[in-house]
């Protein structure tokens, strides 16, 4: 999922760079602003509350989380039969980032992190490139 994080960032300041004038005037901003700034360039409707937007807004919120990452304190308490003991010894508890951290949610931000290159790609004509 870090990896679509990044590709996502560096899809928009490749694409910002090579399209938006003032482009330079977003560098401080996040991926989300700019990828907004790029779509409306390209004439590109989107919709954060679908597919695969909703997908990338996750994803970069997931990606903050990650780098800027609190202590968690983790508790877990459970009544269980002595037979169960060893094998609940072995279980660990999870923090929030790392119940995120499932097959589910890495195939979605894969498949919208294609989606939206697809999207990008797919408007660029020699005349944008210049």
């Amino acid at each position: 999922m870090t990896f679509s994080a990044l590709t996502i960032e560096a899809l928009v300041n490749a694409f910002g760079f090579r399209l938006l004038p003032n482009f330079s005037d977003l560098e401080r901003k996040g991926p989300i602003v700019k990828l907004r700034a790029i779509c409306d360039h390209l004439k590109i409707k989107t919709n954060f509350q679908k597919e695969p937007w909703s997908a990338v807004l996750w994803l970069m919120d997931f990606r903050d989380k990650v780098v800027h990452a609190k202590p968690e304190v983790l508790e877990k308490s459970a009544r269980i039969p002595l037979e169960a003991a060893n094998r609940f010894t072995r279980e660990k508890p999870q923090s929030r980032i790392e119940q995120e951290l499932t097959a589910g949610n890495t195939k979605r931000v894969v498949r919208a992190t294609r989606q939206i290159k697809h999207t990008l790609c797919s408007k660029l004509t020699p005349d944008l490139m210049d």
